[in-house]
């Protein structure tokens, strides 16, 4: 079973749902530079590959049960962000979701990636509408299977999601962002994620790569002071 999560219907609603209407006419002013100690909420599409150490034919086993290794297609999903800036330096906490067909010896089936994160970030040309920037930050992840494991004493697939624990990662990344007015903007940028999935089911594994690249786009709506 493959599924595609449409996630720009998400990014949109969370930007409108959550952006408040000003009764002031600044906000409506062309960018004039990023005035300090603002905070903003973001809603981006992400795009992200999965590494080969998921090669579709690989398993563990307890005795009880064989829990799958499967292929991971790439897949689509959305990110939302809390974060603060001044002028060159900000930092901003994320939570991201995204659905990947998977395949294990002809089964096929689904799977769904969480992370939460932080990151620091920097800006060039603080004071112009076009603005590349570098993040780095930490991350937890995990990875839900639908079809993840056989009952090996009657052979049968168990619906019940298996879960691989991801533990602490890190992220590294550069970006564009593009400022329409001082409160709306749009950004784009390339992620290396960097870490090891070190659970299956609760029991330790550390075996499996879980780094990979992530792109995203989406919008940024910066509060008023």
């Amino acid at each position: 079973m493959k599924t595609h999560l449409n996630a720009w219907p998400l990014v949109m609603g969370v930007i409108l749902i959550l952006a408040p209407v000003s009764p002031t006419r600044s906000q409506d002013k062309p960018f004039d530079g990023v005035p300090r100690f603002r905070t903003y909420i973001a809603a981006d599409y992400i795009y992200q590959d999965f590494p080969d150490d998921f090669d579709g034919f690989s398993f563990y086993s307890d005795g009880i049960n064989l829990y799958t290794v499967p292929k991971l297609a790439a897949g689509n999903g959305f990110r939302i962000g809390l974060g603060f800036r001044d002028q060159r330096f900000g930092a901003e906490a994320s939570y991201q979701m995204s659905t990947h067909a998977t395949e294990w010896l002809g089964i096929t089936g689904e799977a769904i990636h969480h992370e939460v994160g932080a990151d620091a970030r920097g800006y060039l040309f603080p004071g112009g509408p076009v603005q590349p920037f570098g993040k780095i930050g930490l991350l937890l992840h995990f990875l839900v299977l639908k079809e993840g494991a056989i009952d090996l004493e009657t052979d049968s697939l168990d619906t019940v999601r298996e879960m691989y624990g991801g533990g602490i990662g890190l992220r590294l990344a550069g970006g564009l962002r593009l400022n329409f007015t001082g409160s709306v903007a749009m950004r784009s940028e390339a992620e290396f994620r960097v870490g090891r999935f070190r659970t299956l089911a609760g029991r330790t594994i550390n075996t499996l790569s879980a780094s990979n690249w992530v792109f995203s786009a989406g919008l940024v709506y910066t509060f008023a002071r």
